[in-house]
């Protein structure tokens, strides 16, 4: 096993997002979610299912963070 990787597929990949990540999305949207929010929601089983999990650590594909972004906007509208 590597001892010190200093790569890793998931951090250097603009496909994947990390709940911080996604927060940070859905603010650049103006749309408030925070993060805790997002813990919250997420216990709740109110948040989009994350697509994928590494040593605990949650992430959601970008086309899952848009099309969430999408919905919330189209929510706003109403």
């Amino acid at each position: 096993m590597i001892k010190n990787p200093n790569f890793s597929i998931v951090r250097d990949s603009q496909d994947y997002y990390t709940q911080s990540d996604f927060a940070r999305y859905l603010e650049d949207k103006g749309i408030h979610f925070p993060q805790n929010k997002i813990a919250v929601y997420r216990k709740r089983g109110k948040f989009p299912k994350e697509d994928l999990v590494v040593a605990g650590t949650p992430y959601w594909s970008k086309y899952t963070v848009e099309s969430f972004a999408k919905h919330l906007l189209e929510q706003q509208k109403k």
